[in-house]
């Protein structure tokens, strides 16, 4: 009988094989950060519908479908084991060419995100591709997270983006009347506005990744749409969450989100509190995100990704110390994550801790001088001197 710990696995592997590594180490720091007894309960119910992917229902229980693509020691063919070690070693075009003869839905994402990953380097290097759309300069993250980053240019744009959105429309949605949303000539044409009457294809990660081209391309409701049709097929892809999260505009639209998901996630419900808490911080309802991290502490004593939560909740309430104190227990969980020193460092500095913002920026630059928060930490730590 399957418990989290597996369904955790088995997606985390699935999400590395497609190089979304960021949601695999995600996915696995909870795991790692859980409550014993919470990740080791059998799931016994709710699966006779729609078990897990990679999962089937045999004799009331859960266990593993050998025959699904995405479960542990599943046939692959040697062009998509190239596909993925291509993508992993960022040779985007090689990818694409490696698995064009491939027809599966792992090896149609590798593609297509190869070819979105690589429309973001020649943006960010400004190298004129002579494809649709401003192709000059820019920052992006890691896989190509929609929130918007500080050090971009609005103006900055993927020059690929009309031609995948196109690409995917034809692939994973279709419109009520079995439309593809992608037989347009055009970008406006690519989609259907009235997101209703969208249906998704029944893969995850390409679903996602339509998502993210279209919030790419100011398709903010038709990117909702496609989100959360992804997290409801595999709520552990946090790369769907995260790029929900700056698109939600109020606390009524993301009740009603939460609320419409519940229902799907039910062998992570605790996962819709984590995307509340994180969104609730960034929409200023702080009360209510310390609510919901309070509750996801009891799940996730020792998770970093829980405490991170809780200190950027005390920082945004400018509640300095209290802040300071949760960013310190961050820092003793996992003294090599990076992700949110920026803000800790924010903290030092309003707090005039010069001694604390040295040793962090050592840290940082210990770990990995090129990331972007490494940098916050040392302009901080400048400022002060």
């Amino acid at each position: 009988m399957s418990t989290f710990r597996h369904v955790a696995q088995t997606a985390a592997q699935a999400m590395m094989n497609r190089g979304l590594t960021d949601s695999a180490a995600w996915a696995m720091s909870l795991l790692v950060g859980a409550d014993e007894d919470a990740v080791e309960t059998p799931f016994v119910n709710h699966f006779e519908d729609r078990p897990p992917r990679g999962y089937q229902v045999t004799n009331g229980s859960l266990i593993p479908d050998p025959s699904h693509p995405d479960s542990l020691g599943a046939p692959v063919t040697p062009a998509l084991m190239l596909g993925r070690a291509l993508l992993a070693r960022q040779e985007f075009r090689r990818c694409i060419n490696a698995l064009r003869n491939e027809t599966s839905d792992e090896a149609v994402f590798l593609q297509h995100y190869a070819w979105y990953l690589d429309g973001e380097r020649q943006n960010n290097l400004g190298i004129d591709t002579g494809g649709e759309g401003s192709s000059t300069g820019g920052l992006s993250t890691f896989e190509g997270s929609c929130a918007p980053s500080e050090v971009s240019n609005s103006l900055r744009k993927n020059p690929f983006l009309p031609e995948i959105l196109r690409a995917l429309g034809n692939i994973v949605a279709t419109t009520g009347d079995n439309a593809a949303l992608g037989d347009g000539s055009t970008p406006n044409q690519a989609v259907c506005h009235d997101v209703s009457r969208i249906s998704f294809h029944d893969d995850p990660y390409l679903v996602w990744l339509y998502g993210l081209v279209a919030s790419k391309s100011g398709l903010a409701d038709v990117a909702i749409q496609a989100f959360a049709c992804a997290v409801s097929m595999e709520p552990l892809l946090w790369a769907a969450w995260r790029d929900m999260v700056p698109l939600v505009r109020h606390e009524g639209q993301l009740a009603e989100i939460a609320e419409a998901l519940r229902n799907e996630c039910v062998t992570t419900p605790w996962i819709v509190q984590l995307f509340t808490a994180t969104a609730r911080i960034q929409l200023g309802q702080l009360p209510l995100a310390l609510s919901d991290v309070n509750d996801l502490a009891v799940v996730f004593p020792q998770a970093a990704f829980v405490q991170q939560l809780r200190a950027q909740v005390h920082s945004a309430a400018k509640e300095h110390e209290t802040a300071k104190n949760a960013f310190l227990k961050l820092r003793a969980l996992d003294g090599y994550r990076l992700d949110a020193m920026d803000d800790f460092s924010n903290v030092l500095f309003v707090l005039g801790d010069r001694r604390g913002l040295s040793s962090l920026a050592l840290d940082c630059f210990t770990v990995d001088p090129f990331r972007a928060e490494s940098n916050c930490v040392a302009g901080n730590l400048y400022g002060m001197l």
